[in-house]
């Protein structure tokens, strides 16, 4: 229960950075137009998550109660790959990678905070 408390742990918190590192940049690139995305709380509390009916990767399996200790905020729609390639562009930053599974308006993936 430890691992996978301390892997949802880690991907809350690359989510949180790389929104602010996305408003972050939105802001910097046009300071006439502040770009903020429409965000939700998620509060603190208990929910269920995996695989219930068997047919994803065994990763997800068995179902199991995960904890949030403490509320956060979180954009309300997925970032795609097109805002994040026009924010790549204007930064000087590498694209994120897409597997070959296509980009423009599907959530972007494979983001790696902090590098350049």
């Amino acid at each position: 229960m430890q691992k996978i408390w301390q892997a949802h742990k880690i991907t809350g918190l690359a989510v949180l950075l790389l929104l602010v590192f996305i408003l972050t940049i939105l802001i910097a690139c046009n300071k006439d137009e502040y770009l903020i995305p429409e965000m939700v709380m998620v509060k603190a509390g208990n929910f269920q998550m995996g695989d219930e009916v068997g047919d994803l990767w065994n990763g997800c399996r068995p179902v199991h109660t995960v904890t949030l200790t403490y509320d956060f905020w979180v954009g309300k729609y997925p970032i795609t790959f097109a805002e994040y390639d026009d924010s790549c562009q204007s930064t000087e930053r590498d694209q994120a990678y897409d597997h070959l599974w296509g980009r423009e308006e599907r959530p972007v993936i494979y983001v790696i905070p902090g590098l350049p």
